[in-house]
């Protein structure tokens, strides 16, 4: 297809006009005056000031040949960030050159390098750098040769940008002057020199040598990864010489505005809620996907993306911040297309809501349809067995044992899930409303509540889909819509950074608090420690250079006890002057309200499921059973309670109403550390509470969260408390990373029998019963649902 041609022509043309050109014949043979120690960033930072090195704009795989046949010389280029391997080949044989880099911060940095002869290491000479960016307008730099040896200089030099202060155009133009000092005779200008990049990808250079009245010339051009470019024959200098160079950093392209570009983008469907390490499996961090999206917005050559079957895991919560992203891309005037073999239900919402256009298998299907929540109980079941289940809650509406305890769905269960699907139900609506109303042929509610749609032409002939093809086909689809441009994958390769001193930051510490409550160290990404996350919020408020936190929390909650520490840290630390920012995930509900109260401010999505505060705690008996089994047991205590909770006997009246009162006692600490922290009377917190749940849309009306959004939305409130401009984002997972190789394939095993539907709801299980189990007979502030 013509729109996705690469441009050889063009490529061609390019190389045909800088071979006339070059850029330093013998490194180290003729002055680099087309550059200087304070201000070169490129393939020659070994060589020029090796400190240049430790910033990381350097890093690549270059080649440099002089403009002559057959070629007397060679440079081979071996950098990355921090380190550096030269060979140079030359008719007196090969000179090697190893060099080293390290930095503080963005301000300073430090390198050396060894340079000898054929084999004659112990025989070489030390080369020692600094360079220092003080501001994006100012560098200073200095390179010793020869360091403690005779023939030892030292060149100092300077570089000014004076758009510096400009945002888009700061590093556009740069001014530099070398001076040399031999430490004995003289001190003089060496060179100033001039570097301009006057349309994105093409820097030309000059410079120019006072003592020697020479002059020169140099230009370049990059593609995103590909830099050619060469310099005219410098001072003692027959012939000039090329290069080429592979960098690893993307740069400014010259075909980024004339060949625009089409990112497939192939993350999504690998979307985890918290950055994690785990054998066999793998995934993309929600924060890592949205910092994707801000990249492609801002990257003039992408003129649209495409989504092909990705079929994001995410729940409504993180739907509606990628929703919430993607409309900020195409608000930049660019396209998202999407192409599916069948879309299911949150998928349908995402890509109805920013697709521009969406393509389905002729044998797809679109799963639009409602949300739903399913009971199942236990209760007569295991009373006719001769089990019971003592059911302590504080509440009606905290239901969490009722499919253990009851042999039906309760009215005030019944209830409670009435109106929150009703409002995610209006939520989804409203997003497939927004982007796909025009097109939908019907009332936007009466089609949703008409599906699914199994048959593709139905969901086409209605409007829920643009067109039917095969999935080859879809980028046709796509090139009639955009002509000139071409098709690529997306670069997960970082930018170079053209600052030379970054506007100031604020750094802030995410802590991610994903999984079940439960006192201990938990587990990374599974299971909330109280230790381990107080532990990473203790450790992040005394760091000096930490300014906030951000709390992003997954979780229904488990252990009031672990509940109750992790709350008091986070109190603790906001009453100290570290503002603690809470982002809301999927559920966010029980104990993750709990630890979520005293934030300095709360952020929900309106799909966020919270609230449900209240208690509940339960015990098991089998005495019915052991009789009808005609097994005998037998007890020896000390006191009348001393085995309290054993499944072998029924709990007494006024241990019962111990354990109430041991409930209500723990629901009133509930009470009191929402009314603190949230500014409400404790009645008001009562009105609301009493174990219901609620959507972060309903939480924000009854005012248990401050304000809507996501992880993007987080960082705008921090900002604005913290007085800044721009964050410094460093990700936290407490707790010690899982066994692994023995649980992975176990959940597979577990998984691929058929026991459970996946290993999302294995795990899920599984650490449910690990928190039981560990806090058996312990009140719980516990919330663990499942909505489809």
């Amino acid at each position: 297809m013509p729109v996705f041609r690469i441009p050889i022509r063009a490529t061609v043309t390019l190389i045909v006009l800088l071979l006339p050109l070059g850029v330093a014949g013998h490194l180290g043979a003729a002055p680099q005056t087309w550059t200087g120690v304070a201000t070169h960033d490129g393939m020659y930072a070994a060589v020029v000031n090796p400190a240049a090195l430790a910033f990381g704009n350097a890093a690549g795989i270059g080649v440099e040949i002089p403009i002559d046949y057959p070629p007397e010389s060679l440079g081979l280029f071996l950098n990355s960030p921090g380190g550096a391997y030269v060979l140079e080949y030359g008719p007196d044989g090969a000179r090697h050159r190893v060099a080293s880099a390290g930095a503080l911060g963005r301000a300073l940095a430090f390198g050396s390098s060894w340079l000898w002869d054929g084999s004659a290491f112990r025989d070489g000479t030390l080369q020692l750098g600094v360079l220092s960016r003080v501001t994006r307008s100012l560098a200073v730099g200095a390179h010793v040769r020869d360091a403690f040896g005779p023939a030892a200089d030292l060149t100092v030099g300077v570089g000014i940008r004076p758009l510096g202060f400009h945002g888009s155009l700061g590093s556009r133009a740069t001014i530099g002057a070398d001076a040399v000092w031999d430490f004995d005779r003289s001190f003089a200008i060496s060179h100033v020199h001039l570097n301009v990049e006057p349309v994105d990808g093409v820097r030309i250079s000059g410079g120019f040598a006072p003592e020697t009245r020479n002059v020169s010339f140099a230009l370049s051009m990059n593609t995103r990864h590909f830099e050619l470019g060469g310099r005219s024959p410098g001072r003692d200098e027959r012939i000039g010489s090329g290069y080429a160079f592979f960098s690893a950093r993307s740069r400014r392209s010259i075909f980024s505005r004339l060949t625009p570009s089409i990112v497939e983008y192939d993350r999504a469907e690998s979307i985890v809620s918290a950055p994690t390490v785990r054998l066999f499996t793998s995934g993309v961090p929600l924060s890592s996907v949205l910092s994707d999206i801000g990249r492609l917005r801002d990257d003039p050559s992408v003129e649209a993306v495409v989504l092909q079957n990705q079929h994001v895991p995410g729940n409504l919560a993180e739907m509606i911040e990628l929703r919430d992203a993607l409309a900020e891309f195409r608000a930049a005037g660019k396209a998202v297309y999407y192409y599916f073999d069948s879309i299911s239900h949150l998928n349908y919402m995402l890509a109805a809501a920013t697709g521009d256009a969406i393509v389905l298998h002729p044998l797809g299907s679109v799963d639009v349809r409602g949300f739903s929540y399913a009971g199942v109980y236990f209760g007569d079941l295991l009373s006719s067995l001769g089990i019971r289940f003592y059911n302590f809650a504080s509440h009606d509406f905290k239901t969490a044992n009722n499919r253990v305890a009851e042999s039906e769905m309760t009215d005030a269960e019944r209830t409670m899930w009435r109106s929150l699907l009703s409002d995610l139900h209006d939520t989804y609506t409203a997003s497939v409303t927004a982007g796909r109303g025009p097109a939908l042929n019907d009332d936007p509610r009466e089609s949703i509540a008409a599906g699914p749609y199994l048959v593709a032409e139905k969901a086409k002939r209605l409007g829920f889909v643009d067109e039917l093809a095969y999935p080859e086909d879809i980028w046709e689809f796509v090139a009639e819509r955009h002509p000139r441009a071409r098709r690529t994958g997306f670069a997960r390769t970082s930018e170079m950074t053209y600052d030379w001193a970054a506007p100031a930051r604020s750094r802030v510490a995410v802590i991610y608090a994903v999984g079940n409550i439960v006192t201990g160290d938990g587990v990374s990404g599974r299971m909330i420690g109280s230790d381990s996350l107080t532990a990473a919020i203790r450790d992040a408020h005394a760091d000096p250079f930490v300014h906030g936190i951000i709390l992003r929390v997954e979780s229904g909650g488990g252990s009031a006890i672990a509940s109750d520490t992790i709350a008091r840290e986070i109190a603790k630390t906001v009453a100290e002057g570290t503002p603690v920012v809470v982002s809301m995930g999927g559920v966010a509900a029980s104990g993750g309200y709990y630890i979520s109260a005293p934030a300095s401010h709360i952020l929900a999505s309106p799909g966020t499921i919270t609230g449900s505060i209240g208690v509940i705690t339960g015990i098991v008996t089998v005495d019915d059973l052991l009789e009808r089994l005609a097994i005998g047991t037998e007890t020896i205590k000390t006191t009348p309670s001393a085995d309290l909770g054993s499944p072998l006997r029924t709990p007494r009246s006024d241990e019962e109403r111990a354990l109430r009162q041991y409930i209500d006692a723990t629901y009133q600490r509930f009470l009191a550390v929402v009314s603190e922290h949230r500014g409400m009377a404790v009645d008001d917190v009562d009105a609301v509470a009493q174990g219901r749940i609620w959507t972060g849309a309903q939480a924000l009306d009854l005012g248990l969260v401050d304000s809507l959004g996501g992880l993007s939305e987080s960082f705008s409130v921090m900002r604005t408390l913290l007085h800044a401009e721009l964050l410094d984002i460093v990700e936290v997972v407490p707790g010690p990373r899982p066994s692994s190789l023995v649980q992975d394939l176990a959940l597979r095993a577990v998984g691929s029998a058929g026991i459970l539907l996946d290993s999302a709801e294995t795990r899920e299980m599984l650490d449910l019963y690990a928190l039981f189990r560990q806090h058996s007979g312990e009140a719980l502030y516990l919330m663990p649902y499942r909505i489809k």
